[in-house]
């Protein structure tokens, strides 16, 4: 990962949509990195409009901890269709990664026009509760939360991994794709560069993002303990995020079982 101060983005002329404006990049000095464009949005009520917020912050590598997978589906009775994304637990702090289409002001998602090219690639970084207030509250989504087993060492390589990749975006822009470069094919690649042959060069879940929590519940990076029947039920959090949403300890006690 590059310690030298970012390139100016070569896409950031375009009309992109306020959410994904900005292309977030990082610097690493000893093991601090300062993170440029950290999304830090507070909700309305649905459909009400709001004023996107970046921020610049820092984060202690020696303070990562955990990782945590999210899975949003978009419709209760459609739950394979969905999106995923992953936080990063400090010490302190909570920092949220979705790997996404960026969209222009004149385009809407379609899945059809992701497999031709239609969309740039974006790591969006944001605070935690950002991404999830988007969408538990305005989006009005459910979403589960589910602690991934992996060590610390192997937390700290996937953020530089992930990282890296959202700072290469600057200079050599990526296209989305709604299967080989999506939310959570993406995801599923870096987690490959870190542990390496975790997952085969395709699996269905990235055709189906929503089912990428049994996939990953099979190979043993959620705890197994828990009965997977019973496993969306644990740790389903819309309605503790909607009753959390004002409290300082917002991620905590989304986590409280």
């Amino acid at each position: 990962m590059t310690t030298k101060p970012a390139k100016k983005d070569k896409s950031a002329n375009k009309n992109w949509k306020a959410d994904v404006a900005r292309q977030p990049t990082g610097i690493l000095e000893g093991n601090c990195v300062t993170l440029k464009d950290v999304r830090n949005t507070r909700y309305p009520a649905p459909g009400e409009p709001y004023e996107v917020v970046w921020e610049t912050r820092q984060y202690q590598l020696e303070q990562l901890k955990r990782l945590w997978f999210l899975v949003e589906p978009f419709h209760p009775s459609i739950k394979a269709i969905a999106h995923t994304f992953i936080s990063f637990e400090f010490e302190d702090d909570f920092l949220a990664l979705s790997i996404e289409a960026r969209l222009r002001q004149d385009q809407s998602y379609s899945i059809a026009r992701g497999f031709v090219g239609a969309y740039a690639l974006t790591y969006s970084f944001g605070d935690e509760k950002d991404f999830i207030v988007r969408r538990t509250q305005y989006l009005e989504h459910e979403l589960y939360l589910y602690p991934l087993v992996t060590p610390p060492m192997e937390i700290r390589a996937l953020f530089l991994n992930v990282l890296a990749s959202a700072n290469a975006l600057i200079e050599r822009p990526r296209r989305y794709n709604s299967v080989l470069t999506n939310c959570t094919s993406a995801l599923r690649k870096h987690a490959n560069q870190v542990r390496p042959s975790s997952f085969p060069p395709f699996i269905w879940a990235d055709v189906l993002p929503g089912r990428s929590d049994k996939v990953l519940y099979q190979k043993t990076w959620i705890d197994t303990t828990v009965p997977f029947e019973k496993l969306r039920e644990t740790y389903a959090i819309k309605d503790k995020a909607e009753r959390f949403k004002d409290e300082p300890e917002f991620s905590r006690l989304i986590r409280q079982l």
